[in-house]
């Protein structure tokens, strides 16, 4: 190999060497904080922090469309009244539509966030509709779970980064990227980037089970680690061949 491109190669080693080495010390000190934190919190009493949330949204819809409107948006309503619905109900139009200045419990989406109740008034030309989810609780406890899963996925992001390092060190000290050596570490910090993507992605999902009180969520996957794994492994081969053409060129020599 030409001297001048293995120096370039020998100090793109160099460099990520220290970049990887950097991003690891980062990683263990998270990784120690985040730790702190879930043990502080998991030495509190069953209730020793209680937040209770509730959400709203003030819809404006124009009065000719509203009827519509509220019919595609609302799965279901009912009312706490000892009147007949009649009595409630506009029965002068199209539909069934809600009585104004009126607590309602409705079935609403809006915006991934399910409102359970909600009162109508009139503004001019618009309805307004004043929407209010369910109180959601949160526990300190209930966030230990979640840091678990951080300090999981902190300490996989940390050994990756070890790994990735090895990989720049031996790129660094190496006569040529296309040897057996520099194919093994590259490899294994292929293989490091497997447990990232299962701990980030099950991670996600309990902060986002906890941040939602509970309520379905749904599963997060971490799309990005897993193209990088795939990059990095179609990498793997491209070297792995090369090496490969390296040692019958070398043994023709």
């Amino acid at each position: 190999m030409d001297n001048t491109t293995l120096k370039k190669v020998t100090k793109f080693g160099k460099v990520g060497n220290i970049v990887a080495t950097i991003l690891f010390v980062v990683t263990v000190l998270v990784a120690v904080a985040v730790s702190a934190a879930a043990i502080f919190l998991s030495s509190l009493p069953e209730d020793g922090m209680v937040v209770s949330l509730k959400n709203q949204a003030n819809i404006q819809i124009s009065s000719n469309s509203f009827p519509v409107i509220w019919d595609s948006m609302v799965e279901g309503m009912s009312y706490s009244s000892d009147e007949f619905p009649s009595d409630i109900m506009d029965s002068d139009k199209e539909g069934i539509m809600p009585a104004e200045d009126r607590e309602m419990q409705i079935k609403l989406s809006l915006f991934n966030t399910d409102f359970s109740s909600a009162t109508i008034r009139s503004e001019g030309d618009y309805k307004v509709i004043d929407a209010t989810t369910d109180t959601s609780v949160y526990r300190a406890k209930d966030a230990v779970r979640t840091l678990i899963f951080a300090i999981i996925f902190l300490i996989s992001v940390a050994a990756s980064m070890w790994m990735l390092k090895r990989f720049f060190k031996t790129i660094a000290v190496c006569e040529t990227p296309f040897s057996e050596k520099v194919v093994k570490k590259m490899q294994a910090f292929c293989g490091s980037l497997i447990p990232v993507a299962v701990f980030a992605s099950a991670g996600e999902t309990a902060a986002a089970a906890f941040l939602s009180a509970g309520k379905n969520s749904g599963i997060s996957i971490q799309w990005g680690i897993i193209a990088a794994f795939v990059v990095t492994a179609c990498l793997v081969t491209v070297f792995r061949y090369g090496a490969q053409l390296q040692r019958e060129s070398d043994e023709t020599l």
